[in-house]
């Protein structure tokens, strides 16, 4: 039996707090850390041929079109969709009034965020975009010559890295932290392209290759939340969409290939995509 003493000095009443969530104010600075996954798609532009040269007077036209095998096209090259993991370290910081949080956050993430296409294009399918009636007639000719010609293209997009600097607002209830968030993004991104056609008439086959490697600017928004594990810590979940906007990769001939230098196949490509993600902060 309990002494009546010990009941009223409370020593054996005490209630357990471990375990319990305990913050109820999301004011001050965090870092952490988050991992998910990424996909979306690097949409090709315009196609282009000879930007190194002019493929628009006759004479290069007649070269673009013997060497390449082709003439410029808007349908040489598809979208490249890509998918892959991103995780990194993650700063940021809160300021609460009431039940409205206000607050910003910066982010890096590595990904291995990367797609590829390739095709095989007879160039009787190729479109010819602005030549004269004189030049399609050309064209024709050469194509009369060598019926039946494949070309092929590969095209690759890569998002190596994403920073995010963004705002961040939202509701606090309770135990949980309702967000939106926008801001910049910059991103590291690979383009690789590929061209190769069969041997025409007296000309060897011919096979070009390009790449091009830049840090893009551009933006990032979405949405999350956030729950409390304890006075220090929480977890939450958030989707970002990203837009880093467009880049020009291309392949080119040198003089070491027997053929006339200089001709190049360009393409442009958009870079924007979407990463759903978990993060574990810690709240000082």
């Amino acid at each position: 039996m309990v002494a009546p003493s010990a009941l009223a000095s409370g020593e054996d009443l005490q209630v357990p707090t471990e375990g319990i969530p305990v913050r109820t104010d999301w004011t001050g600075v965090y870092v952490g850390a988050n991992l998910g996954y990424g996909w979306g798609d690097a949409a090709k532009g315009k196609t282009s041929l000879a930007s190194d040269t002019n493929c628009i007077s006759v004479r290069t036209l007649l070269e673009c079109v013997i060497v390449l095998g082709i003439a410029p096209a808007d349908n040489a090259y598809h979208s490249v969709h890509y998918r892959g993991v991103a995780g990194g370290p993650q700063i940021g910081f809160n300021f609460q009034s009431r039940a409205f949080v206000f607050g910003g956050i910066a982010d890096f993430q590595g990904t291995s965020i990367r797609g590829s296409s390739s095709d095989t294009t007879p160039a009787a399918a190729f479109t010819q975009t602005f030549y004269s009636s004189d030049q399609l007639r050309l064209v024709e000719q050469v194509r009369s010559v060598n019926p039946g010609v494949d070309v092929q293209q590969g095209l690759t997009a890569e998002v190596i890295g994403l920073a995010t600097i963004r705002a961040r607002a939202g509701l606090a209830t309770e135990d949980y932290l309702f967000y939106g968030t926008g801001g910049l993004a910059l991103g590291r991104v690979r383009s690789t392209i590929s061209f190769a056609r069969p041997a025409l008439a007296f000309l060897d086959p011919l096979s070009i290759n390009g790449s091009r490697d830049s840090v893009k600017v551009g933006w990032a928004a979405g949405g999350g939340m956030e729950y409390v594990l304890s006075s220090e810590w929480s977890v939450g979940v958030e989707y970002l969409h990203f837009d880093l906007g467009q880049q020009n990769v291309k392949a080119v001939t040198s003089s070491g290939q027997g053929v006339t230098p200089g001709l190049a196949v360009s393409v442009a490509q958009s870079f924007s995509g979407n990463i759903i993600r978990a993060a574990l902060n810690y709240h000082f």
